[in-house]
């Protein structure tokens, strides 16, 4: 079992998989179910919070997966649905 997430590893799949859904401004949905394929553990026990861009510097962020996520440019939200946690992300409009 990986202890840490796969940060470049994500941020490559997200990129090559997603890019052209976040370039058109839509949001990516990634379930507690896929993520370990895309962050390289699962995500069942993250802390919920997010980090928009346009409003959140990274660094000012403490839930793990939106502060790297904002590093790399993606605006995104942890959160859970019937106890299921997912990752939305999506690219931010800066004004």
């Amino acid at each position: 079992m990986v202890e840490r997430y796969d940060w470049e590893y994500a941020r490559t799949i997200i990129e090559d998989e997603f890019g052209e859904q976040l370039r058109r401004g839509e949001h990516i949905t990634i379930w507690e179910s896929e993520s370990t394929r895309i962050f390289g553990r699962s995500i069942e026990h993250a802390m919920e919070g997010k980090c928009d861009l346009g409003i959140t510097r990274p660094t000012n962020v403490t839930p793990t997966i939106p502060r790297h996520l904002g590093l790399f440019g993606f605006s995104s939200r942890v959160g859970s649905r019937n106890g299921i946690k997912y990752v939305e992300i999506w690219l931010p409009r800066i004004p």
